[in-house]
């Protein structure tokens, strides 16, 4: 027997899996660079079709710092942005504050306050109503709702708002395919938003500065009668500010007195403004027009998101509406969702209002309680001044009634301050501006991607294809799967320009045509390996066959008869195909008699050999097809044949049918000295050769072993000297 080449011991084998060659992963890289390449060009070319028929998009970006009146307005300083900024940057304004910033400029307000204000409507670059496709869907002709739905999703798809990392900042983009729309568009929300902070703020305002006037005209026709009775009764009884005995404590009460009346209007001021929400809120509650009037109620993040869901539902209900009536289950389904919806979003605001409500009474609450305390005082006061009760009475009636009137005062001038300077709660810092640059597609960094992942996916492609298709590709494969020795490799005859069925006959002669060729050679290799399977003669009878049809045995057995010939032997190569013959159109000789004959019985062998150009090779063509080709293979005859062969014949090669395709190959090669498979490199699967190899040892056939047909000679001869990756990674073994 021959010696393998590329022996491999048994611990070898059992370290197989842990033990990887580097060189065996570039060779299957190398190997399967056209399916990667496919893959790669593939990817590449979904890219960059994206790239050329996607709109391009244009990003428009602004950048706003939000005062900290955003989140608490305390005071003419604050609304006049009279802050410091160290105020601001030590964090006094929350994250709530922040995200409900970010939720008002998304909100749906502001989107179609932006929409009208710019007439976006009518603005292709925008959205188009008259297009085919929403010709076909839709009508908003019939459907005005519809219309305003579809173009705030159209806002909100192309709208992004971020507050900045590690900064009170908020950054507005927004996305166009045309660049002055899209820097139009990022402006005027900013402006929309500052307007609507500050209607928000002025309704508030008015409407204490309402209650403060009517308590204002009060409050100083009490004043003046207090002091009207005051002077009246000093000027009737000749009574002096300073006559009380104890002036000291009288000032003390006085000043407490003071401090109390104080106290009575702030605690008076904050149950005004609690009462101005709650009436506020109660006011609009069955008026959902006016729900964003409400600071707390637009503030609610459950309500808002009721009211998007809300609007998504109306406009399904409006697109079922066109297709079924209704009764239909879907419509009811849809109009259910809405019932629930907006019963959530009632119970919410009814929530809202009854915390509003049980603000204002705790406040009334206070307020009570100061005004019972100014009534003890005062009551006190009246005991302690015993010598003058009714000048002090009335003294301390005009005192409360100035320091009150005088409160009102400086409020209501301060809120009508505030409504006089329209400030907004933000500062911007970098207005929008017409971008220059595409944003979307990123035509080279998505070029760039795609051919790292194409290349990547490729390579990966390729593991997954070896991995399933298991393909045979180097000698090692042979002796691990089959055990068999190895004959030789024979290099692929593939050239530019020569393919199927003109690179046949070539590689078929090619040591007859090119003796000094590399396929020649290797066909002289395997001879040598044939002759020393045996320590006599050599076999005799050799039957040539794949390990499936296209393994290039024909090839394989024109080339082995030919050396043979070469090395002085009298050769004969018979074509046992005899469904497919093809060895009489490779010698161009005529097949007008050959192996069925013999079968039969019809011609000797003398008359159906046929001399060709090779000196010392005849060949036996298959005949005629009979119309049972497998059953004649099989038959007794057939060895009958092979013993009138071996008197005639030093040896003798037979060109066999596929083993894996016809069962009938195994019967007739038990008739021979033995058989030698063929494997084409790259496409014989390792499950097809266990298969062949365990047939013919079933079948007591000896193998002499397998030729590797087809190698590529560059991803053959590549390797990495002294280079060796185990699974043990990261270790990495260098020999010297």
């Amino acid at each position: 027997m021959p010696e393998n080449p590329h022996p491999r011991t048994p611990r070898d084998a059992a370290n197989f899996e842990d033990n990887i060659n580097l060189n065996d992963y570039l060779r299957l890289i190398i190997r399967r660079r056209r399916q990667i390449a496919y893959v790669w060009i593939f990817c590449v070319a979904v890219v960059l079709l994206y790239c050329i028929v996607s709109t391009s998009k244009y990003e428009a970006v602004s950048v706003i710092i939000l005062d900290q009146d955003a989140a608490a307005p305390t005071g003419l300083a604050n609304v006049m942005g009279g802050m410091p900024l160290m105020a601001m940057m030590t964090g006094a304004i929350s994250n709530e504050d922040y995200q409900t910033a970010i939720e008002t400029l998304e909100s749906r307000s502001v989107t179609w306050s932006v929409i009208q204000r710019l007439k976006l409507e009518d603005n292709k670059d925008f959205f188009s109503k008259t297009s085919v496709l929403v010709r076909l869907f839709k009508n908003y002709d019939e459907d005005p709702a519809a219309l305003k739905n579809d173009m705030i999703k159209v806002f909100e798809k192309n709208l992004r708002i971020d507050r900045l990392k590690s900064s009170q900042c908020i950054k507005i983009c927004y996305l166009s395919k045309n660049p002055e729309l899209a820097a139009a568009i990022v402006n005027t929300i900013i402006e929309a938003y500052r307007d609507h902070a500050y209607a928000m703020k002025i309704d508030s305002i008015r409407y204490s500065n309402d209650w403060l006037k009517a308590n204002l005209e009060q409050e100083r026709t009490k004043l003046a009668t207090a002091e009207q009775a005051l002077l009246a009764y000093q000027e009737k009884n000749n009574i002096l500010l300073d006559l009380s005995k104890d002036a000291e404590n009288t000032n003390m009460a006085m000043k407490k007195l003071s401090e109390l009346s104080v106290l009575g209007v702030m605690a008076g001021g904050e149950r005004v403004e609690a009462e101005t929400r709650y009436r506020q809120a109660a006011a609009v509650a069955d008026r959902p027009e006016k729900l964003d009037s409400v600071p707390e109620i637009q503030e609610s993040a459950l309500i808002t998101g009721i009211k998007t869901m809300e609007a998504e539902l109306l406009q399904r209900r409006s697109e079922l509406s066109k297709k079924y009536g209704p009764l239909h289950p879907q419509m009811k389904a849809v109009e259910a969702e809405l019932k629930t919806m907006r019963a959530k979003k009632e119970q919410e605001i009814k929530r809202v209002i009854s915390a509003l409500e049980n603000a204002y009474l705790a406040k009334l609450a206070k307020e009570k309680t100061v005004q019972d305390e100014l009534d003890a005082l005062k009551a006190e006061f009246f005991r302690q001044g015993k010598n003058a009760p009714e000048f002090t009475r009335l003294y301390v009636d005009a005192a409360a009634a100035r320091a009150t009137y005088g409160i009102l005062l400086r409020q209501l001038k301060e809120s009508e301050s505030k409504e006089e300077f329209k400030v907004p709660n933000f500062r911007v810092i970098d207005k929008a501006e017409p971008p220059t640059e595409v944003a979307i597609p990123k035509s080279l960094k998505y070029m760039v991607l795609a051919i790292i992942v194409g290349l990547v996916v490729g390579i990966i492609w390729a593991f997954i294809l070896e991995r399933v298709v298991g393909a045979v590709n180097d000698p090692d494969d042979i002796a691990q799967v089959s055990q068999l020795p190895f004959l030789g490799s024979v290099p692929d005859m593939a050239k530019p320009g020569r393919t199927g069925a003109g690179r046949a006959p070539a590689a078929a002669m090619a040591v007859a045509r090119s003796p000094r060729s590399s396929m020649a050679e290797a066909y002289r290799r395997i001879r040598a390996n044939i002759l020393l399977s045996r320590s006599d003669t050599g076999p005799g009878i050799i039957m040539v066959s794949g390990v499936h049809a296209g393994a290039g045995a024909t090839t394989a057995a024109c080339n082995i008869a030919a050396v043979l010939a070469q090395y002085g032997c009298r050769v004969a190569l018979v074509d046992a195909n005899l469904q497919q013959p093809q060895l009489h159109s490779l010698f161009n000789i005529r097949n007008d008699a050959g192996l069925t004959d013999l079968l039969v019985g019809a011609r000797g062998i003398t008359d159906v050999a046929s001399e060709t150009d090779i000196p010392g090779l005849q060949l036996i063509s298959a005949g005629s097809v009979p119309p049972n080709p497998s059953e004649m293979l099989s038959s007794p005859k057939m060895k009958a044949v092979v013993v009138q062969l071996r008197q005639h014949f030093d040896k003798i090669i037979i060109d066999a049918p596929a083993s894996s395709d016809f069962a009938d190959t195994l019967v007739a090669a038990g008739y021979t000295d033995g058989a030698v498979l063929v494997v084409r490199s790259g496409v014989t699967t390792r499950n097809s050769l266990t298969g062949v190899v365990d047939g013919f040892q079933k079948a007591g056939v000896h193998l002499y072993g397998a030729v590797l047909n087809a190698v590529d000679i560059n991803v053959s001869n590549f390797s990495l000297k002294n280079l060796r990756l185990t699974r043990r990674f990261p270790f990495i073994t260098w020999t010297v």
